[in-house]
Parts: C-alpha cells; structure tokens; sequence
C-alpha cells in the first residue's frame, strides 16, 4: 500500500477538500462557516451544492470528487447515521484513504466520538433493518464509521469557540497542502536565490526559474513543474542537459522540445501528465525508470521501437484518448501494474501480456473500443485485480478465468459480459466481484451469481413437464428455446415441488423473473431464519440419527459401517453425527470450500447406488448447519443440465429424488456439486465419496481412479490418510449424513 506521501506526490488532485456532512444537521451553520473560511483561504473546496453540475448523475460526480480531492473533512452530526448517502460517501473517502493516500480529518458536532468507535448502538442496527438495508452494506458503513473515528480530528463540544475550531481547522489544512507562509521581515537579507545548491525542486516557482533559466545542476535528484491543461509551457530539452543525478521527474503538461538524449539517463520515476508527443522517442532513455505515468498523453502508440525495461513495474496511460494499442510487453518482464484506465480508441492488447509472470493488476476500465482480451491473460498466475468495468464491447469471460489462481478482486460491471462463467466459484482467493449486476464479497453474491448461469431465449413459450414417468413432485424445465410467458402462473405449484431440473443447450443466464421463482422455491436468498430450538428441528426434520463419537480409536470405524449398513436397511433417511475433531477418512474427492468437481468414473461392471457428501466446517455454538444450508446444485457440465433442490427435500430425500440425482451421475461425465449456505458457517472443505454396486462396508482404502481431468482445486485421494489438521479450529464440528441412496451434511 503507498504511503499518504508517496501518493500526494503521485496523484493528481482535482480540489484540495471534499466536505462530507448531513446537510439537515449542518449545511446552514457549521458547514457553512467551514467552507467559507476555507475559501476565504484559497483553498478549493466542494461541496456537493455548490460544485455539482446540472444534469450530471449525482452519485458518479460525487464519488469522482473524493477521488479527486486531496483531503476529505467528515463532519459528523447526531442525524449522520441515518443518512445511506453520507455513509456510502464515508466508505469511499476510507477506500481512497487507505489506497490512495487521502488525508481525512473527522469533526464531531454535537456527538460523542466514542459513540462511533463503539457503534453497539440498537437504534442504528434496528433502523437499517426496518428500511431493508442489506446488511454487508451495514458491515461495510459500521468499520468506515470506527476507521474515522479513530482518526484524529476536533470535538467542537470541548473548544471554546466555533471560530477557534475553524481556525484550527484551516490551518491544519494548508499545511497538509503545503501552503503555510512565512512572516517576512519588512527588509529580508540574505534571501538571494541558491536554487544551485537545491536537490529537489518542488516549488512552483523555483521549478519555473531553473527551466527557463536553463540553471539546473548535477546536484539536482527531484522535479517538479505543474502547469494546468490550458496554460502550456515549452522548454528546450537541453535545459536538462546538466541534471546528471535526477531520479523523479513530474512534468504536468510541459512540452519539451529537441532531441530527448539531453534527457538524465538515469530517472527512476517519470510522471508526465498531458505528455504532448505521438509515441516516446527511443533517444529518451528509460532503461532504469520503475514507474512512467503519462496519463492525459496525446501517445497513438507508446514505442515505435520497443526497449527492454527491466525495471518498470508500473505503467499508467489511462485517458490517452488517441492510443490504439497497448505498448509490446515482451521487453517489460517485472511489470507488476498495467493501467489503461478510460482509453477510448485502444483496441488490441498485445498477446505478450501473458508472458507477464508478476503482473498484479490490469486495469482497462472504461476502455470502449477494446473487444476482447487476449486468452493469455487467463495463464496469469500472479494477477490479482482485472478491472474491465464499462468495457461495453467485452461481452465475454472465458471459463478458463479460474486459472488466475491469485485473483481476489474482478470488477466487470457495466461491460458487455451479460453471462457468469461457471468456473467463477471455484476460484479459491477471489474476494471481491462486481460483475452482471452483482457487487460485494464473494461469500456473498456467490449464491445469487449461480442463477444467473440460466437465461431463456426470448419469443418463445416455456412448458414445464414431469420428471421421466414420475409423479409431480419434480419437473424438468426445457428452457433452452422459450421465454417465461404465463410461467409465473405456476408459481403456486413450482413452490410445493421437491425438485427441479433445468434442461438447457448451453450455459446461459436467468432473467429476473425465472430467478424470482427459483429464489421462491429454493429459499436461496440467504436471509438469516428465526432462530428455533435445535432439538425441536431435529425431532421434526429427522427420520433416523446416530451419534457415534469415534475419538481417535480406528478399531470403531467396522462398528461405524455396520451401523450405518443396517441403518440404510432399516429407514430412508439417517443422520449420523461426527462432532469435534472426527472425520471419515475414506473419502475419493476433496476440495477446499464449498464445492467440488469432479469427473463420474468409467465403470461398466456396477452402477452407483449411493453418495455420500462431506462437509468441514467452523461456526459458533449458535449457528446450526440445518439453519445456513439454502440448496444444493448438482451440475453437470457434459450434458447441461442443473438439478435443484432446496433444504426440506434434502432432509426427507426418497427414491424419486435419487433417480433424479443418479441421472446426472453417467460414466465420464464432468459434474459439479454446489452447497450453498447462508451466513453463519465458514466452509472449508468438501469432499464427495460414490458408492458403487457393493456393500456400504467400505474398503478401507478407496478405489484406484483413473486419471482424471479434475479442475485445479480437486485432489483426487488415493490414500485414506487424509490429512485435515491444519483446518482444525477450537469451534469446528464435522457432520456427515447419509440417506439410503443420497448422503448430504444437512445439520
């Protein structure tokens, strides 16, 4: 993370301080006061009234003025909290605080600071859940709110005087801005200029004198000459001809002329906003520079000739309205940042992007003209943010996307991608997404995301049908040609069903109708239910249980088969339970989190008679697996099909249900299966064991499989010494259920 210094250093800042404040409780006195002794100061200053342009969407301008300001002023009141649009302000000045060096200053009118470093207030958790507030929304408002608060700033309640706090305020302001002034004597001496001896010019004014005068020396490292888009300077490039030593260079729309070998040899930061040349010439020597910015260029293409640039590791050309193409990578081999941010006419991104073995983070946002990216860019092993958002002609994500292994954050929205690859849930570190209408953490729009995997094609009829010869209680959907017309007449009867099973041609999304009823009927909104009594759920839900203990004796594990092959005899449904460090250790396929693919073995001699599926997870004592499991998918990717089914059919699964399961089971077939939770557990591993033509007396070693074609985060066992002990925490229980032909950890 850059420190606030390097960033201010970096970064170019649109007005000096952004106001945030509940205009009910401040904007006529306190605020008021404030932004005029800061304009009074000549500091500039924005508040949303008097900035805003007309017609521009309120929310974009805001959030781009707390980008654009160097320091943000949260003035908090006693109605602040109950403002969504104050805190959601408040969550991005602490994003942009912590990422981009912004200076914030909170001030406490008429609150208590320790209020908000606590927040275990009832009436701010009782208020948003009466308007329905989501509440990772909540989450994210409550740790911007402790982060300010802890932040130092003014109580007003404890100054003497309104204009005391202002004075304080502005002062402490100008000098984050470095505009302090110094008294001068009314008859300076000593005061002539010895810019000559200077290493860093950062002053305005000196930095003028030295090009003009063409003065600069060797002993000068640092330079920096801002001049705004309207008010252009030209120097003649031999001015830095004798600036030997000089490291950083910070040009704002200053154009040299000349030939660029007069130009050090040995920078190591070139920061040129507004760069005024078609391409860099290849006389400008860069073969040391980490980090070039020339955002605002006027570049087409960034080197006729490409250099070998073994230092760079940031690269930022974002608003270079006339690049067409990204720059050859294959001479910048530690790049780490690629930034193309709002490059309207770039079009191809040169395919040696894949040979970036360190690159961290791609961002081409808002890069209209871009079609496509290039496929290498899925074999990025390091890459750890791709921002696409507002790529309108990206219309596509391949599913090879789990490849990137180290992704955490993917921001796709407003781009063209209309369809979530499937393989999206299977990516281990991937934390945030915002991507076909979601946003927010993975744990939490995961489960919505998998709707969206189903989508009719418009014009047609939908028709739903009976499940093969079976009775209602599951129906099969042939969506692949129809539109939802007239299918929320049968909302009424899809709610009772045990079952559904989406047949489809491909890998297609759902309309919002569609999604409706499947949230509807698997209960997939992931709500937190009413808490009820454990024992009473177990006693209504449940057919038959075991509790077996098996500590760390193996000689238990026959008594376990045998309990559990009369048990399968004996009733339709069995829960056996293994609490504390247990597990059964003859699973076939594990995988860490909450789903698991795998690939249906070749075998002609016996078919499947059962399944069993593991889960180990950690939770609190108050947190029951009956209340947090919403559904569970089982997706078959070789014939497209994905059956559903939601919590109570899990819980009283008959042979019906098995049929329908065993159907999308067939040899060599690439399946998927998908338990989705609600809040309340973390999963850490799932594990999947079939159970073939043979007793449940199961061998102590699992069968050899043959080679399969397992996604990355698969491990196919061949020993039972299956090894959980790093995911062994204080608080974990590990279930395990079985039902006569489908076992699910349901409790």
């Amino acid at each position: 993370m850059p420190s606030p210094s390097n960033s201010k250093s970096k970064l170019q800042w649109i007005y000096d301080v952004f106001i945030n404040f509940r205009g009910e409780d401040t904007r006529e006195n306190f605020v008021s006061h404030l932004y005029s002794a800061l304009s009074n100061a000549g500091v500039n200053t924005f508040l949303d009234d008097d900035k805003l342009e007309k017609g521009q969407d309120l929310r974009a301008e805001l959030l781009q003025a707390i980008e654009g300001s160097q320091i943000c002023i949260v003035v908090f009141s006693p109605k602040y909290i109950e403002s969504s649009w104050c805190l959601d302000e408040l969550v991005k000045i602490m994003e942009c605080h912590t990422f981009r060096g912004q200076v914030v200053f909170p001030i406490f009118c008429r609150v208590n600071p320790g209020f908000l470093r606590d927040l275990q207030d009832i009436s701010f958790e009782e208020y948003y859940k009466e308007n329905e507030i989501d509440s990772m929304r909540v989450r994210l408002w409550k740790k911007a709110l402790t982060q300010a608060a802890n932040l130092a700033g003014w109580d007003v309640r404890k100054c003497s005087s309104e204009s005391y706090v202002l004075k304080e305020i502005v002062g402490e302001v100008l000098k984050k801005l470095d505009r302090t002034y110094l008294s001068i004597t009314e008859f300076p001496v000593g005061l002539e200029s010895r810019v000559q001896k200077r290493s860093r010019l950062w002053a305005y004014e000196e930095a003028l004198t030295v090009l003009k005068e063409q003065s600069g020396t060797k002993a000068i490292e640092g330079l920096a000459l801002k001049l705004q888009g309207t008010n252009k300077a030209f120097f003649n490039s031999k001015t830095f001809e004798k600036m030997k030593r000089l490291r950083l260079l910070q040009l704002d729309h200053v154009q040299v002329v000349g030939d660029y070998e007069y130009l050090p040899k040995h920078l190591r930061w070139v920061c040129w906003q507004g760069f005024h040349l078609n391409y860099v010439p290849n006389s400008f020597s860069q073969e040391n520079v980490v980090a070039i910015d020339l955002k605002h260029s006027n570049l087409k293409i960034v080197w006729k000739e490409s250099q070998l640039l073994e230092r760079l590791k940031f690269l930022n050309l974002s608003h270079s309205k006339y690049l067409t193409k990204s720059p050859d990578f294959s001479k910048l081999p530690n790049l780490e940042k690629l930034i193309l941010k709002d490059c309207p006419n770039l079009s191809e991104v040169h395919q040696s992007i894949g040979d970036l073995s360190n690159l961290l983070v791609i961002n081409l946002k808002d890069c209209t003209s871009l079609a496509n990216l290039p496929l290498v860019i899925y074999k990025l092993k390091s890459l750890k943010a791709l921002i696409i958002s507002g790529c309108s002609k990206i219309n596509k994500l391949e599913e090879n996307i789990v490849q990137l292994e180290s992704l955490t954050t993917l921001f796709a929205d407003n781009s063209g991608v209309k369809q979530v690859p499937f393989s999206i849930i299977r990516s281990k570190k991937i934390g945030y997404i915002s991507l076909c209408g979601y946003e927010g953490l993975a744990c939490d729009v995961f489960p919505s995301l998998i709707w969206s995997w189903m989508s009719p094609t418009t014009g047609l009829m939908p028709y739903t049908q009976q499940f093969g010869s079976m009775s209602s209680s599951i129906v099969s959907m042939d969506i692949h040609e129809n539109n939802l017309t007239g299918l929320l007449s049968n909302l009424g009867e899809l709610s009772r069903l045990r079952g559904i099973w989406v047949q489809c041609d491909s890998k297609f999304q759902l309309t919002p109708e569609l999604r409706r009823i499947l949230d509807d009927f698997c209960n997939a909104k992931f709500i937190e239910l009413e808490s009820t009594s454990y024992l009473q759920q177990f006693s209504e839900n449940t057919m038959g249980s075991e509790l077996i203990n098996l500590g760390s004796n193996k000689e238990v594990i026959k008594t376990l088969n045998e309990n559990i092959n009369e048990e399968l005899k004996t009733s339709d449904s069995n829960d056996f339970f293994l609490p504390g460090d247990n597990y059964p250790y003859w699973l076939a396929y594990i995988s860490g989190g909450h789903s698991i693919r795998f690939q249906v073995p070749e075998d002609s001699d016996c078919s499947i008679q059962g399944m069993t599926l593991c889960v180990i997870y950690s939770s609190t004592p108050q947190s029951m697996v009956a209340e947090c499991l919403s559904s569970v998918f089982i997706i078959n990717y070789t014939k497209c099909t994905i059956g559903i089914y939601k919590q109570d059919t899990i819980k009283s699964f008959n042979d019906e249900d098995w049929q329908g399961v065993k159907s999308n089971l067939g040899p060599a077939e690439d399946v998927e299966i998908f338990l989705a939770f609600g809040h309340g557990l973390t999963v850490i591993m799932t594990a999947v064991y079939l159970i073939y033509g043979e007793s449940i007396t199961m061998r102590m070693e699992p069968p050899i499989m043959e080679e399969m074609e397992s996604s990355p985060k698969v491990n196919v066992q061949q020993s039972p010494n299956v090894n959980f002990e790093q995911s062994r925490k204080p608080m974990k229980n590990i279930i395990t259920k079985f039902i006569k032909k489908l076992g699910e950890c349901i409790r």
